[in-house]
């Protein structure tokens, strides 16, 4: 029996920023294109542009569950990832999240790989850096950080959680 999914955190204020200003570019892009270029181009760029903003959506975390003491990540639209958890760990500084070296960094919230100079690689599975909603976990991919809706409910369901 699987655990219930904790929801992810609401995006913080600048991933709804990023997110509605991206939109609003890759719109205002589109349209431009339509006036410009001949039809054909500007159909296959414009689908190209609804991929991107498609796929970030689909990939972005939606919620987390922990299930025979592995963690679980659910994401809007696409596979879930399972990874096993040791324990919960420090994630100093959460709104530096230092270089992305793949994923998004801010639209639909900030996933993939990241690297910082204090902790080196790690992934991270968030739809907020608010302190408050951080979790920072060893797992068997490294040290994964996720921003739950309720932190504390997931450190309970942690192995040897309270």
């Amino acid at each position: 029996m699987s655990a219930p999914t904790l929801p992810a955190a609401p995006l913080d204020r600048t991933a709804r920023t990023v997110s509605v200003v991206t939109a609003v570019i890759l719109l205002v892009a589109m349209a431009a294109m339509f006036l410009v270029a001949p039809p054909v181009p500007a159909l296959l760029l414009s689908l190209g542009y609804v991929a991107i903003g498609a796929l970030s959506w689909a990939w972005a975390p939606a919620g987390y569950s922990l299930d025979g003491g592995q963690l679980v990540l659910h994401r809007n639209a696409w596979r879930e990832v399972r990874t096993g958890v040791a324990r919960e760990t420090a994630f100093p500084e959460p709104q530096r999240l230092g270089i992305r070296l793949l994923g998004s960094g801010g639209m639909f919230g900030y996933y993939g790989r990241f690297r910082r100079g204090d902790l080196g690689s790690y992934r991270a599975w968030l739809t907020s850096r608010e302190a408050d909603h951080v979790v920072a976990l060893e797992t068997d991919l490294g040290l994964v950080v996720v921003s739950p809706a309720d932190p504390a409910a997931l450190r309970a369901a942690l192995p040897g959680g309270s």
